[in-house]
């Protein structure tokens, strides 16, 4: 059953009924699929290739029962409780016995502060994933550090902005596919620092969040099809993405409400881009033309408090199909220009080619406002 779609209305989540997932565990089990723990823990237990823990005192009590045989079993390691702090000691005891561990996933719970040295003796891993403040670099300890070259998603990384630092990172795990930062504030001219990562040439998603200073200036590879951008000032960063000549998906979030006035992209174009996003951007007025985006497919703008229009030009992209708008209501205007585009693609196309989503209201909310449109039309 789909739970949860994209702002393209493709599937992101699905889920089963309770009644299917018993089903699924048992078979799993049963198959030495995948071991999902819930309550006492089995000496066949340790024998398992992949583990899911539930909550963390089952990881505790886990921890405290593997014996050295252990890491000639485990592949992957997961955990799935939402929120629970897990500050938990033997976590240094139990990687140093999973030499073979392919996938650390402890994104669910805060295991503290880590470092790349208790990684070291991984040397298969694929996939590592933390919650922010759960790992955190430091550039000495990335350069005493082997390198992770079977290393392609890493999520969670926390660490101050700091340009040798990153690039101590890029060379230690040169072929990353996916990768999610969290860049602090530190003491250094910020307007001196440009995060370097064009040497990544395997990164195809890439999610950067700038906490408290406005977004530098940035150096992508060129083969990045997806990125989430999120800091102050976050339009300005536009110049250094534009041209990359693979990427589909941008998402542009401001965590600050930075009032800004006008973006104006000018000739500024985003030769691939099927997807644009624009999260709590403060800007007021957006100059753009069509030849920006040629080949758009998705508009969504969300919490947008400013911004006045979207321009008319976006009803002369021939392969847009959709406008959303979330949590926009109380700007009408922005609405109305919405509703403007659709009815300009109508009446010059003679087909209904966009789909208007307003906050992924009903049918009947939707219908209203077209007629408050139109009244204001006449």
């Amino acid at each position: 059953m789909v739970s949860r779609r994209r702002c393209n209305d493709k599937v992101k989540y699905c889920q089963v009924h309770d009644v299917v997932l018993h089903f699924c565990l048992e078979m799993s089990r049963e198959e030495k699929f995948m071991l999902a723990m819930r309550g006492n823990i089995l000496p066949s237990d340790l024998k398992e290739s992949r583990v899911s823990f539930s909550f963390s005192n089952e990881l505790s009590m886990f921890a405290s029962k593997i014996r050295k045989p252990f890491h000639q079993h485990l592949r992957s390691l997961i955990t799935t409780a939402g929120g629970e702090s897990l500050y938990w000691n033997p976590i240094n005891q139990v990687i140093n016995l999973m030499r073979l561990l392919k996938v650390l996933d402890l994104s669910s719970h805060n295991v503290g502060q880590l470092s790349l040295a208790t990684l070291k003796p991984l040397i298969h891993l694929k996939h590592v994933e933390f919650t922010r403040d759960g790992f955190f670099w430091r550039k000495q300890i990335l350069e005493e550090s082997s390198k992770l070259e079977n290393l392609r998603i890493l999520r969670g990384v926390e660490f101050t902005l700091d340009a040798e630092c990153l690039n101590v990172l890029v060379q230690r795990c040169p072929n990353l596919q996916e990768l999610e930062i969290y860049f602090l504030r530190n003491d250094s001219d910020e307007e001196k620092i440009c995060p370097k990562l064009e040497s990544l040439n395997q990164l195809q998603s890439l999610r950067l969040f700038f906490d408290l200073f406005p977004v530098p200036k940035l150096h992508l590879p060129s083969n990045i099809k997806k990125l989430l951008l999120c800091g102050a000032r976050i339009e300005s960063a536009i110049f250094s993405i534009a041209g990359l000549p693979r990427l589909e998906y941008l998402k542009l979030k401001d965590r600050y409400f930075v009032h800004s006035g006008e973006w104006c992209l000018g000739d500024i174009t985003f030769p691939k881009l099927k997807l644009l996003k624009l999260m709590n951007l403060g800007i007021s007025r957006w100059d753009a033309s069509e030849e920006s985006f040629p080949q758009l497919e998705t508009l969504v703008i969300q919490m947008s408090r400013y911004l006045e229009e979207i321009p008319l030009s976006f009803a002369d992209i021939p392969t847009l199909k959709q406008i959303k708008l979330i949590w926009c209501n109380n700007n009408e205007p922005l609405v109305a220009s919405a509703w403007r585009i659709k009815k300009e693609v109508e009446e010059n196309e003679g087909c209904d080619r966009i789909d208007l989503i307003i906050d992924a209201t009903t049918a009947k909310a939707q219908t209203e406002w077209m007629e408050f449109f139109l009244r204001r039309l006449l």
